[in-house]
């Protein structure tokens, strides 16, 4: 079983206080559909993510973030390279990125599909993720099956970044989280870290 060495978790402020189912414990999680939902459902799931995300206050630094990408590494040492800004744009944008399949029409899922339909970039290392928290051993069986090479995730990491700040369309799509680039690129540099050592990575996400 590979080790937990290493977890990124500097976080700027996203508030999220209404739009998101909950489970008995009051934990929210985020609303994917499974692959057999409705037209009529994903409607009403899109709908829910709209008033989600007009909850998200501007990033100020210092302050908490419910929502957090949690980067693990199995290398013997603490990665150098850091988050700079708030993780929690990454877990939106790649959790939109799933929903994009289910006819999502958030811009962050539009954003998605121009990226994996029109530019063919590989975003599959990207969308290896899960919700940290665990409620069963099925549940952790899971966690562990995400662990994956790094260099792949350095790569899609990169180019996503690139591609946003390079083209207009996607820059206009994502112009509500403007730094998602850049923490993009952070993931990149974690992610290159561990493959420069042999390490294999894990995503995932609190909210």
């Amino acid at each position: 079983m590979p080790r937990k060495e290493h977890r990124e978790t500097l976080t700027g402020k996203r508030a999220r206080e209404k739009g998101f189912g909950q489970e008995p414990d009051g934990a929210p999680k985020w609303p994917v559909p499974p692959p057999d939902v409705s037209r009529e459902e994903i409607e009403l799931i899109d709908k829910a993510i709209e008033e989600a995300f007009e909850q998200i206050e501007p990033f100020s630094c210092g302050e908490s973030s419910p929502t957090t990408l949690i980067v693990e590494t199995t290398a013997h040492e603490l990665c150098p390279v850091e988050f700079l800004g708030n993780t929690g744009d990454i877990v939106y944008f790649i959790s939109m990125a799933h929903t994009e399949r289910y006819g999502a029409d958030h811009p962050l899922a539009k954003a998605a599909a121009v990226l994996k339909r029109r530019l063919r970039v590989n975003m599959a290392p990207l969308l290896k993720f899960a919700d940290a928290r665990t409620e069963s051993a099925e549940e952790e069986q899971m966690l562990e099956s995400l662990w994956q090479d790094a260099a792949p995730l350095a790569e899609a990491s990169r180019t996503v970044a690139e591609a946003i700040e390079g083209t207009p369309e996607l820059r206009e799509l994502t112009a509500a989280f403007p730094e998602l680039p850049e923490r993009l690129k952070e993931l990149a540099g974690i992610a290159a870290w561990a493959a420069e050592r042999g390490a294999k990575v894990r995503l995932t996400y609190v909210i």
